[in-house]
């Protein structure tokens, strides 16, 4: 599994007094209607089947944590729980056995820091990728795939692959 530690300071930390409200009693003051205009622009990054809502993943880390709070989302998915989570003031631990969903959750809470830090960062994964080129084998490609593609745009895009695993700091297996 792939984890997104984003502040661990919460860790360890007991409150004796917390009340937590009871849940028999508690309605989430959330609706079914899209989300997207209430939506930080992260959320639109990439498509994900089974997205919470953001207006449901706001409610329950408003209503049922506090500022400091460390949130562990252990299926985390597109990032909506975690991106909401470090917007409202709270630590983060997610990880997803789906190593896009790591990679989605962790470009969402680490963007780079401006335009021309995103633009170094492509063009050394570029470089690293052409180096990678004549390594690829398209015969470990099933054959299905294949045949959607031209040969070299193919290789070109597995070496891409293997230029932003070899280049990332997480952890993303293949």
């Amino acid at each position: 599994m792939a984890l997104v530690p984003l502040n661990s300071s919460s860790f360890g930390r007991k409150d004796p007094n917390r009340r937590v409200p009871n849940a028999a009693r508690f309605e989430l003051p959330w609706s079914s209607e899209p989300t997207a205009a209430d939506d930080y622009s992260f959320h639109q990054i990439a498509p994900y089947i089974g997205r919470m809502k953001t207006s449901m993943a706001r409610s329950l880390i408003e209503t049922w944590t506090r500022q400091g709070d460390l949130i562990v989302d252990p299926f985390c998915g597109c990032g909506t729980v975690a991106v909401e989570a470090a917007a409202n003031g709270r630590g983060v631990v997610a990880g997803d056995w789906n190593p896009y969903a790591a990679l989605l959750t962790r470009a969402k809470l680490f963007p780079p820091a401006g335009v021309r830090a995103a633009e170094r960062r492509l063009q050394h994964v570029w470089k690293v990728s052409r180096e990678r080129l004549c390594e690829q084998d398209l015969r470990t490609v099933p054959k299905w795939v294949r045949q959607f593609f031209h040969p070299r745009t193919l290789r070109s895009t597995l070496a891409v692959r293997d230029a932003c695993v070899e280049t990332s700091s997480i952890n993303i297996r293949r």
